[in-house]
């Protein structure tokens, strides 16, 4: 299968459209998504929740939130926003920013790992 089949697939799975979305949107949000769902393929679709949600949508205070919360070894979350006007733009940037923090979690777990440091279980 495809990289970007296996991506779509698992956010058709593990995503949930929150305040100020609508079901019929969800094919453009989980376009907008694909370079998370490919950066999260390596992870059990069971062991993730990401949510997608925008307040106050396409008016002057409209916030666009991202959060993937991810069940293994203790649960961690990632959260990214985004303010900006547009939604297109606002859910690139709050992508952006789950995305950065995922790598960020990665690279400091996998140092750990060549470290000698394992977190007890």
């Amino acid at each position: 299968m495809e990289q970007n089949e296996e991506a779509r697939m698992l956010l058709e799975q593990c995503v949930d459209l929150g305040y100020g979305f609508e079901e019929d949107e969800r094919e453009p949000v989980i376009d907008r998504l694909m370079p998370l769902g490919r950066r999260l393929q390596k992870v059990d679709p069971e062991k993730i929740r990401i949510e997608v949600g925008a307040k106050d949508r396409e008016g002057p205070e409209q916030r666009v939130v991202v959060e993937v919360a991810i069940a293994s070894k203790g649960a961690t979350t990632f959260v990214g926003t985004s303010t900006k006007p547009e939604l297109d733009p606002a859910l690139d940037e709050a992508r952006s920013d789950v995305i950065r923090q995922i790598n960020y979690w990665k690279g400091k777990h996998e140092e750990q790992r060549r470290n000698g440091f394992h977190r007890p279980e």
